[in-house]
């Protein structure tokens, strides 16, 4: 299913994040396409943010505004990934991934393999402005997005299997 108002399905739940002091950056297709193409890419289905660590009471304060779970994905008891729909948006997925430090480099196990931020990245957000709305990234944005993506600069026309996309995904 294609997004429907992402920009108000974000401004909801970074509003949740901010209230809880939880620093987060957009990730994946979300950051590919407003870097690249300056709007969520049409046939994306969902918005993905990244954090490091899981905040206690998070889905709880989800719920409260009337996001429901809809995906829970733990690796040796941490959590990985959660996933909401907004209820009040058309259903939009907002896809929230958790990464914990190994040595200097950020990583989040899934059911793909590993993901790797490298240390590089993570101490430094760059706010962009598309569509009269703040979004953080890593930086350099540029860079995130070549480690993040083998050939982001070319658009694909569908939706296909992210991990074979993935330049900083590793097989376990």
């Amino acid at each position: 299913m294609r997004l429907i108002k992402p920009v108000e399905t974000y401004k909801r739940a970074s509003s949740i994040l901010k209230r809880m002091n939880v620093p987060f950056w957009v990730a994946a297709g979300t950051a590919l396409g407003l870097y690249r193409d300056g709007n969520f890419i049409s046939h994306d289905t969902d918005i993905d943010i990244e954090i490091i660590g899981y905040p206690e009471g998070l889905i709880g304060a989800f719920e409260k505004e009337g996001f429901q779970i809809c995906r829970i994905w733990r690796h040796n008891n941490n959590y990985m990934q959660t996933a909401f729909y907004d209820i009040e948006n058309g259903r939009n997925i907002f896809d929230i991934y958790y990464y914990y430090k190994e040595g200097e480099d950020l990583v989040n196990h899934n059911d793909h393999g590993k993901m790797i931020i490298p240390g590089r990245f993570t101490n430094s957000i760059e706010m962009l402005l598309y569509m009269g709305e703040e979004f953080p990234f890593l930086k350099p944005v540029e860079d995130y997005l070549e480690v993040r993506y083998k050939n982001w600069r070319k658009p694909e026309p569908r939706k296909g299997d992210w991990s074979k996309d993935a330049g900083n995904l590793y097989k376990e």
